[in-house]
């Protein structure tokens, strides 16, 4: 019988993702080249060749490409958790109310 560990550990293969043909497009889109670059740093970090300094940068530059191409979308950036979570800061109460001299005659 085989070791189980054995079936589940298989060597891994990045499958390209689907592309369409872009025959006789002069210029590419900002949105095209985004997606374009992005799909190719994916599959560059999935390489088993790739060495490990190398895969580090292309997942930076990954998470760059996708801020694009949300912003290029129209989406712009999530906001941090840590945002989402806070409290509203609340405007300080004043401790007293403002008496203001009676006008001298």
């Amino acid at each position: 019988m085989e070791n189980p560990a054995a079936l589940v550990h298989k060597a891994y293969k990045p499958v390209p993702p689907p592309r369409q043909s872009r025959d006789g497009v002069n210029r590419l889109s900002p949105l095209t080249q985004a997606f374009d670059l992005k799909d190719q740093a994916y599959m560059d970090a999935l390489s088993p060749e790739t060495p490990v300094h190398v895969k580090a940068a292309l997942m930076r530059a990954w998470v760059d490409l996708e801020e694009i191409r949300l912003t290029l979308k129209g989406h712009g950036k999530p906001k941090p958790v840590e945002a989402r979570n806070a409290t509203p800061k609340r405007k300080p109460k004043s401790a007293a109310p403002v008496v203001y001299p009676a006008p001298s005659t």
